[in-house]
């Protein structure tokens, strides 16, 4: 019995050794598929992730992935505009194979292809022999080219087809069902990285409509403004504080009558270009464009931003002299463009505690300025010369270092129980003649400020006299120490 059953006994541990050899190579050659396939998906993912405006990376890593994995000829991905499809990209070895594709598409959905059939329906299509089926149209082109069995899956979003990827071999019959799951897992991948790019391009074209948008705004508003509300600095909402500003009015001079003497359409010409001069002016020197009203302007200084009350009143009695010196030269270009009388201003600064910030409703609002410094501003606008600048005591003595004025005098302002002192702005002591810069020293224990041009012929003697005396009592000091 022994004897009988121990060759039955060793071939059964033959039978036994090769089949788990043959389990085990089935599943290290399922391991290898697995791995093979995850490192193609990974690869497809770099590609969207590398390539967020650009498809073309990712359908070219596709195909050459899908001839690899489903052991074909030719591989191809497709996009449906809807109509059509449209071959995006095409991998292969076969020359004559790639040919005959790109010679055939674009194609309508239809029996025609096995990526058109997939779009049509909206499933996976296997054509097993293209020879052997009746609707199939590049027959002769596919045989050229050596291909016989097709597979293509659709790329489905939100319920309809946006294209297809493809794959073609010279062997007769159908592709297994991994390899319907690997192209079906790539067509998944491509929509991702299509979606990807129709949502990054939406973004920019959102973007760049918001950029046109806040383009649009900032001409509505002064550049100060518009920052500190897009840089999240200032709230919009009705709220409003005292500050310390330099207010700035000005005022074209008999106006009306400039308007009767011309068109409507060359004074609204000559009127734009009078306020966009100016605003050019006042915003390279820091200006808040606070309003337009007609022909006059309203700027001021210190909101939203500050150099402090003192280099506030500097800049815009600076920036009201470079304005006014525009004028002069604008004067002469509208005489000669034909205008026989030529538009010319009149200004006023004061520099003083006034309220700004949002005033209106919480539908509508404005941000501006209010206040008695406002009021004195616009008076001293209006009793202004034409062609000067006249400006407030407080104005006066944070630039009067820098700025040569002259002393008008006072006068009565509606509002303000106190008349209010006036200068009239001469020009920077830097374009002044040297001759008639005033003399000025500041020094811990020594101040030193004359003014050779108020000064009379005897104050200028007493002056020297003064001077000449305490150089010798500085000299005698010296001599003696």
């Amino acid at each position: 019995m022994s004897q009988h059953g121990r060759p039955n006994s060793e071939k059964g541990r033959k039978s036994s050794m090769a089949e788990l050899k043959n389990e085990l190579a089935m599943s290290a050659l399922q391991l290898t598929e697995a791995l093979n396939a995850q490192a193609a998906t990974s690869e497809i993912l770099r590609a969207i992730s590398r390539s967020p405006t650009d498809l073309q990376p990712v359908f070219d890593i596709i195909a050459e992935n899908a001839v690899r994995l489903c052991e074909a000829e030719v591989s191809t991905v497709y996009r449906f505009d809807g109509a059509l499809l449209h071959l995006k990209a095409i991998y292969g070895s076969n020359a004559a194979a790639i040919d005959a594709v790109r010679r055939a598409f674009p194609m309508a959905p239809g029996d025609g292809a096995a990526a058109c059939r997939a779009v049509r329906d909206c499933a996976t299509v296997q054509i097993s022999d293209n020879q052997a089926d009746k609707g199939y149209r590049i027959k002769v082109a596919a045989l050229a080219a050596g291909f016989r069995s097709l597979l293509a899956v659709p790329m489905i979003h939100e319920g309809r087809a946006i294209g297809a990827i493809a794959v073609g071999r010279a062997e007769v019959g159908r592709f297994s069902d991994k390899q319907e799951q690997i192209l079906a897992t790539f067509a998944e991948q491509a929509i991702i990285a299509i979606e990807n790019v129709r949502l990054f391009e939406e973004v920019q074209a959102r973007t760049r409509e918001l950029e046109q948008l806040s383009n649009h705004l900032a001409k509505y508003l002064s550049p100060q403004l518009y920052d500190s509300i897009f840089s999240g600095k200032q709230e919009v909402r009705l709220v409003s504080q005292r500050k310390r500003l330099t207010v700035f009015f000005s005022d074209i001079e008999d106006f009306t009558e400039t308007t009767e003497r011309l068109e409507s359409e060359d004074v609204t010409s000559l009127l734009n270009q009078y306020l966009t001069e100016m605003s050019q002016i006042a915003l390279a020197h820091g200006a808040t464009i606070d309003k337009y009203v007609g022909d006059a302007m309203v700027i001021f200084f210190g909101d939203p931003e500050t150099r402090g009350a003192k280099e506030d009143a500097l800049a815009c009695v600076t920036m009201a002299i470079a304005m006014r010196e525009r004028m002069k030269e604008l004067e002469t270009v509208w005489m000669e463009s034909g205008i026989e009388k030529p538009l010319h201003c009149r200004i006023g600064v004061n520099t003083g505690v006034c309220t700004v910030g949002n005033f209106g409703s919480d539908n509508r609002m404005d941000y501006t300025i209010i206040g008695g410094g406002v009021n004195v501003a616009s008076r001293l606008q209006t009793a202004c010369p034409v062609s000067e600048i006249l400006i407030s005591y407080e104005t006066y003595a944070h630039v009067k270092d820098v700025v040569e004025c002259e002393e008008v005098g006072q006068i009565e302002v509606k509002g303000i129980s106190y008349p209010i002192s006036t200068y009239r702005v001469i020009d920077l002591y830097e374009n002044l003649e040297e001759e008639k810069r005033p003399i000025r020293a500041k020094m811990p224990h020594v101040r030193l400020d004359v003014d050779v041009n108020l000064m009379t012929a005897k104050e200028k003697g007493q002056a020297a006299a003064m001077l000449l005396e305490a150089a010798d009592r500085l000299s005698n000091i010296d001599s003696k120490t």
